[in-house]
């Protein structure tokens, strides 16, 4: 038996445990497994392919709808919107000892926000997502944007720079 009080395990026993106001629920048949969460994956996610543009640079981007200026700044993308589960690779994480974990978009100076999803085999995909919206991912490597700004580390941080000063411009 195991005694789950505010989210945290207060007391695993033989046996029943009694507990005032404590709910019992029957899991037969189930595991409970001690697991790491990787905070940092892209699992489930399929990587991003630069686009060609025949070796010329690219100004302005040519996404279309109301995103920004920039293709390096990501921030709509939500990792549960394009999450597929892979069998094999969940059972690659299962054995070296993970449960859960936080999978992002690994493209992009903001790269929206990440899921934290569960590792199980025998769920469906809207099943195993323990929160859709778990995190925000930031880097200063543009990715696979094909423009040409920035080009430089000192660049990235002016870009994401000018898109917070934006976004509050636009907000009030």
């Amino acid at each position: 038996s195991m005694l789950i009080e505010n989210g945290k395990i207060k007391k695993i026993a033989n046996g029943v445990i009694e507990e005032k106001g404590a709910a019992l629920i029957d899991v037969k048949d189930n595991y409970i497994y001690p697991s790491f969460i990787d905070l940092y994956a892209q699992y489930g996610i399929a990587p991003n392919t630069p686009k060609s543009n025949n070796g010329y640079p690219q100004s302005l981007s040519d996404k279309q709808g109301a995103y920004d200026w920039n293709e390096a700044i990501r921030a709509e993308y939500n990792a549960y919107e394009s999450f597929k589960s892979d069998t094999k690779q969940a059972q690659s994480y299962l054995e070296n000892g993970f449960g859960a974990l936080l999978t992002h978009n690994m493209d992009g100076i903001v790269r929206g926000s990440g899921a934290l999803v569960s590792l199980s085999t025998h769920k469906k995909e809207q099943e195993i997502f323990i929160q859709p919206q778990a995190a925000g991912y930031y880097s200063f490597d543009k990715g696979s944007s094909q423009q040409d700004y920035p080009n430089s580390l000192m660049g990235s941080i002016a870009l994401l720079r000018q898109t917070y000063y934006d976004a509050q411009w636009y907000k009030t």
